[in-house]
């Protein structure tokens, strides 16, 4: 078996990519003055995790946590294209949902695209951790936590408040992403809601809505995580006019 299916397969997404402009990270952005600062992301990301103090010092590197921030967006904008991709070919009757080969990989690539952005937010909280008093040990932080506990002088400012808008916009995302990893996989999940609305015309109708959403739920997902962490970076930086000590 050739790798060229696969090849042609990819350039396939490239052209959703490029369709739906998708960005990640590290692609190019048309607005890159006002994101980062007329710098790319590394120069923006390593000015501000080297321009205050760390409280917590980086297990190896704040590089490393560059490239994880980098690597996460560009799955995220991976399962978005691959929903894309598939949304078309995914069936249409309440009968046959999860019934079929591109249904199940549509929700499978559901379940990848939560997951990345969980580990995305995650990443927040352990980057603002390394920087914020917040009396939360390494195996404590969750981005929630790290929000709560970051000084009162810090709530107050821009950056916070819309972290915090955009963190608590995700909440129901966490939930379901929690469910996903702890109680039943999405298919799992979809195959028997699916057998528990047979015949119910109106049940049926909702699993189909729902199952449709998810490609623009995740899809719209990536800008909002690329906001989240301007947001703080800028609410790290935040540090050099309200030093912490």
């Amino acid at each position: 078996m050739g790798i060229q299916s696969y090849l042609d397969h990819t350039e396939e997404l490239l052209d959703v990519y490029k369709a739906l402009n998708l960005q990640s990270i590290d692609d190019f952005h048309a607005d890159v003055e006002e994101r980062w600062n007329n710098n790319n992301f590394l120069s923006y990301f390593v000015d501000v995790t080297r321009s205050v103090a760390v409280l917590n010092p980086f297990i190896e590197s704040d590089f490393k946590m560059y490239d994880d921030f980098v690597l996460l967006s560009g799955d995220i904008k991976f399962c978005a294209g691959m929903l894309h991709y598939l949304h078309p070919y995914i069936s249409s009757s309440p009968y046959n949902i999860t019934a079929t080969r591109i249904d199940r990989r549509y929700i499978m690539h559901v379940s990848f695209g939560y997951q990345s952005i969980y580990q995305f937010w995650d990443r927040i909280g352990d980057l603002l951790w390394h920087f914020f008093p917040t009396g939360l040990a390494k195996d404590a932080v969750y981005t929630g936590r790290v929000l709560n506990n970051i000084p009162n002088i810090f709530k107050l400012t821009e950056p916070y408040k819309s972290l915090k808008e955009l963190f608590d916009e995700f909440k129901e995302f966490f939930e379901i992403r929690n469910d996903l990893v702890h109680s039943f996989t999405l298919g799992t999940e979809i195959y028997w809601q699916r057998n528990a609305a047979y015949g119910d015309i109106v049940l049926q109708q909702q699993l189909i809505d729902k199952l449709l959403s998810y490609r623009d739920i995740i899809t719209e997902s990536l800008p909002s995580c690329i906001s989240a962490l301007r947001h703080s970076l800028l609410l790290i930086s935040e540090i050099k006019s309200q030093p912490l000590h």
